[in-house]
């Protein structure tokens, strides 16, 4: 053989070689227990094999550098009709996260995929078929592991207050929910976020991957641990379709919120806290005098979403309209107004604002600018 031709056979040769050494078998650790772990590598592709009872979880050790979304996608074994386990641990090999994966088996796509907020440490993630075979047979899943760097997430374990994921204000955090039938561990999330007394909040929370809800029950705690409301479906939704609450702080201090996940499917969402945003401003639009004739005002404005009403404050004086009555109308509809009983005037001076009511306080809009209205 050409001497040339040999010396590229063996270069290609060896450069296979690599390319199965990189493979879904090739790694290091046997992955039997945590002392001898797999040592994952992001985005490689792995392979674990359970032959009949044989249960035994396979460990993985993973090693993250920043804070970020911890993702792992094992494919659903074949010929097999159910689930695996999942748990993950911290780096003092203590369990805080689960997953059956039971409720997913049966859904329509070929892998179980499981995301994670975790700060930077390390951790291990075990796997296993979490049901005894019966028949002498070998099933095999292929996974792989990724990961996303983020600072605003949901960080595991927040099982508990003491445990709970700080929002900064004005940021949507990304969470999930995943325990998918998990037992050992709560299936829920806590938050906190410092609040001042006697000030408004809105609270978003909105959820992906196409469900209409988010499957949970909200409930806000004060600083002392008293719960101040829970929220289940009662949310508001803003014109570009984000759903949220508003509500006043009782406290000065640290206040909590719990998601409980009811699904028990895994789910991605979103949640931010922001100061409540005071009602949209209104303007009048078009009026007509009517005191001559009917002893009546009749007033368009321009409609506004989420609010409770409208007022109308009028005067004979431009100069008296901060002491003039006011006409309130409630619901965001009723935006053509009649003000009857007013008496005969050459000139009638109006203005008009939106309200809105947090915990049965009523927030009001800016005043428009002022509208005279003649006969």
């Amino acid at each position: 053989m050409n001497r040339n031709l040999k010396r590229l056979c063996l270069t290609f040769c060896f450069v296979i070689a690599i390319t199965i050494g990189l493979s879904t078998n090739a790694y290091a650790g046997s992955g039997s227990s945590m002392t001898d772990p797999v040592n994952v590598k992001f985005e490689q592709q792995y392979s674990a094999s359970w032959t009949d009872g044989n249960l035994d979880l396979i460990y993985h050790k993973v090693i993250l550098k920043e804070k970020g979304i911890l993702t792992f996608e094992f494919s659903k074994p074949l010929n097999y009709d159910g689930s695996l386990d999942f748990i993950v641990y911290d780096a003092n090999k203590n369990g805080f996260w689960d997953s059956s994966s039971f409720n997913a088996s049966n859904m329509g796509a070929t892998s179980y995929t499981h995301n994670i907020g975790l700060n930077a440490g390390t951790y291990y993630v075990a796997a296993r078929p979490n049901s005894y075979l019966f028949e002498a047979r070998v099933i095999t899943s292929n996974y792989k592991f990724s990961f996303q760097p983020s600072k605003y997430i949901e960080v595991e374990p927040n099982e508990t207050a003491s445990q709970a994921t700080e929002l900064k204000f004005g940021s949507f955090y990304t969470g999930f929910y995943g325990n998918d039938g998990g037992h050992n561990y709560a299936n829920s999330d806590f938050f906190k976020f410092k609040l001042k007394k006697g000030s408004s909040y809105r609270l978003y929370l909105n959820n992906y991957d196409g469900l209409k809800s988010t499957s949970c029950i909200l409930d806000i705690h004060a600083p002392n641990g008293t719960k101040i409301n829970t929220f289940d479906s009662f949310w508001q939704i803003t014109s570009s379709g984000q759903r949220y609450i508003e509500f006043i702080a009782p406290a000065s201090g640290y206040h909590y919120f719990q998601l409980w996940n009811y699904s028990q499917m895994p789910v991605k969402y979103r949640v931010k806290i922001a100061h409540a945003l005071k009602p949209a401003a209104t303007t009048i639009t078009n009026g007509y005098n009517f005191s001559r004739f009917t002893k009546e005002l009749s007033v368009e404005l321009r409609q506004q979403a989420n609010i409770a009403g409208y007022e109308i404050q009028y005067s004979t004086s431009k100069a008296k309209i901060s002491k003039g009555k006011i006409k309130r109308v409630s619901g965001a509809d009723n935006f053509y107004v009649n003000i009857k009983g007013v008496k005969k005037s050459g000139s009638y001076y109006l203005r008009a604002r939106t309200y809105k009511y947090i915990n049965g306080v009523k927030k009001t809009s800016a005043w428009s600018k002022v509208k005279v209205l003649k006969d």
